[in-house]
């Protein structure tokens, strides 16, 4: 786990406040947490467990930069796929995606977003799939959609041999 020096209390000068971020891998921290419940006069828990605690709140950034430090939550590189989905057991999917997994996790708020080389094999799946989609936006996509679309295509390359790279959308619509 990690967490961060204590700091002044919002609430009273008198107190402080700790952020402490865990694992609950052993099962013992739904305890600490009824300890530190009975010891402390404020106790706020944010979990991405719904069901060890009554008390839960979901995580939400408050800055675009918060969103660097819990990126690693939320990508990863396919260790928790299920059995049964199609790439449990494919092995280039599964390093592909801990690429685009790395390449994530190393982004900050503020760099340039990383642009990624993509294989013959993804550039003729998004061709089937652009030229697939663009029969259907017409009478399946909102108006809106279908206005961004053309300026897209003019603006950020978007065509069925080019896969567009996040930043160049970035650029474009920032």
């Amino acid at each position: 786990g990690r967490s961060r020096k204590p700091e002044q209390s919002r609430q009273n000068k008198t107190d402080h406040e700790f952020y402490v971020e865990c694992d609950n891998t052993m099962g013992s921290v739904t305890d600490a947490i009824k300890q530190l419940r009975e010891d402390s006069k404020y106790l706020h828990v944010l979990s991405q467990a719904h069901n060890t605690l009554d008390e839960s709140t979901p995580w939400f950034p408050r800055k675009i930069r918060d969103l660097d430090q819990f990126a690693n939550r939320v990508l990863s590189y396919g260790a928790e796929l299920d059995a049964d989905h199609p790439g449990f057991r494919d092995v280039l999917y599964r390093k592909r995606r801990k690429e685009f997994a790395d390449i994530a996790n190393q982004y900050r708020h503020g760099q340039p977003i990383p642009r990624v080389t993509y294989n013959e094999q993804e550039i003729v799946t998004w061709a089937t799939v652009f030229r697939e989609l663009t029969q259907l936006y017409p009478t399946h996509a909102c108006k809106e959609f279908n206005n961004v679309l053309p300026l897209l295509i003019d603006n950020c390359g978007y065509n069925e041999s080019n896969i567009p790279q996040l930043e160049d959308v970035s650029l474009f619509v920032g």
